[in-house]
């Protein structure tokens, strides 16, 4: 926890990739945070196109409502740093089926 929290990872993110499975976090980190390519992942993942697809989609969704509910349990919004403030940028644009705000 302590070496999620010096790359700026709130409380309630570390809950959230904490109850993704590993494949699932590495897919998610490596996808939107590091910003692999698919076909990377796909190797990464050692999957086809659409089983990387699939695991990246579904860590996404788990990890939003997961960081939701242990926002939720916390009681409210808590200091965000970079990485956490990245991560909720790309988990609102996977919510919006891969679209940028405007």
């Amino acid at each position: 926890m302590k070496v999620l929290a010096e790359l700026g990872v709130d409380t309630a993110g570390a809950i959230a990739l904490g109850a993704l499975t590993p494949i699932e976090r590495a897919a998610l980190v490596s996808s939107d945070t590091e910003g692999l390519r698919p076909m990377d992942l796909e190797v990464m993942l050692d999957r086809g196109a659409g089983g990387a697809r699939r695991i990246l989609e579904r860590g996404r969704r788990r990890y939003v409502k997961a960081y939701i509910a242990a926002r939720e349990a916390a009681g409210g919004p808590e200091r965000r740093g970079p990485i956490a403030e990245r991560v909720r940028e790309v988990a609102q644009i996977a919510l919006m089926g891969g679209e940028r705000p405007s």
